[in-house]
């Protein structure tokens, strides 16, 4: 059964705060060694959130981080399966070369299928992308914030079609999203596909929840 379409607020961009939920037996000091950047610490995260530095956290409540604060590094993605003829861009040199099983995929890179060409994808959080025959896929964005926090993933579907299966987000503010020339996509742990058209956006939910608007 195909879920309806929700019109729901974006999920956080790469500014603003984060609302973080406590876990149990979790400290300041825990905290900020887990999530924080080198150049902050707990006194400043209990500081900012206007709460004494030493002052006791109970499961369940939240404190708001800056997302310039997290710690972030990329996320890349894995080739899982290819089937047919199936191209990967590389970035930044913007070479070309027969994507495989295997193969490791970075920001900025592409995948490109040919007519009889499909590729099976896998993020670093377990979702997967299954690209169609005669499509073309940027990754403009493969980003992990903390250790095991909030994800940021986006990609640009140029044309063609992909299949999806995300992972729910286990934190709020973590974003997967697909842009195609006429729309965009942004996603909280579903089933869907996306297909990109000289006449528009296609977008096919079968489970779960989609965010759909026109890119503006």
């Amino acid at each position: 059964a195909h879920a309806e379409l929700t019109l729901a607020p974006t999920p956080a961009d790469s500014d603003g705060d984060w609302t973080y939920t406590i876990n149990p037996d979790e400290t300041p000091s825990a905290i900020a060694d887990r999530i924080l950047t080198q150049r902050r610490n707990a006194a400043q995260l209990m500081s900012y959130n206007g709460r004494a530095r030493d002052a006791a956290l109970e499961p369940g409540e939240t404190l708001q981080i800056p997302v310039q604060w997290l710690q972030n590094r990329p996320k890349p993605a894995t080739t899982t399966a290819v089937r047919g003829k199936a191209w990967r861009t590389s970035h930044p040199e913007g070479s070309r070369s027969r994507l495989n099983e295997g193969d490791t995929l970075n920001v900025g890179d592409g995948v490109r299928t040919a007519s009889d060409g499909h590729a099976r994808i896998e993020l670093a959080d377990g979702s997967t992308l299954a690209i169609k025959p005669d499509s073309r896929l940027r990754f403009n964005r493969l980003t992990q914030y903390g250790r095991g926090a909030m994800a940021d993933t986006r990609m640009n579907l140029e044309r063609g079609r992909i299949n999806t299966e995300v992972e729910p987000f286990e934190h709020r503010g973590s974003r997967f999203e697909i842009e195609t020339p006429s729309a965009v996509a942004a996603v909280r742990g579903t089933q869907f596909s996306v297909e990109s058209r000289p006449d528009g956006t296609l977008l096919e939910v079968r489970e779960g929840e989609v965010w759909f608007g026109d890119g503006e």
